[in-house]
């Protein structure tokens, strides 16, 4: 596979699973308890944030620095879920779960 073909199926892979991953947020994930407080505290330094008295170039350093943190820990988030799901196939595959539909490569080549 040629390196731009592999990044572009890459790229694709990340940004489908991606949604999935932001999907289940909302299905397993914005309803705990744990979450919601750790929200509001981080709702309640926001405040404080905007509180105080930064000159615009100060407060535009902050912004910059705290999105590309969130930036980081999204794409962190991604490739947590994707290991997941490999580490899932990985367990299914070993324990026969996944006999039916793949194949090793040694017995196909044999």
């Amino acid at each position: 596979m040629k390196q731009e073909e592999r990044r572009t199926l890459e790229n694709t892979v990340f940004q489908l699973l991606n949604v999935l991953r932001e999907q289940s947020h909302g299905k397993y994930v914005a309803g705990c308890e744990r979450y919601k407080r750790q929200v509001e505290a981080a709702c309640e330094a926001e405040r404080e944030y905007l509180d105080l008295d930064l000159a615009e170039g100060q407060r535009e350093v902050i912004e910059h620095l705290l999105q590309s943190r969130s930036d980081a820990e999204d794409c962190e988030l991604t490739l947590t879920y994707v290991a997941g799901l490999l580490d899932s196939l990985m367990f299914l595959r070993s324990a026969g779960f996944l006999d039916l539909y793949v194949e090793d490569e040694e017995k196909e080549s044999a």
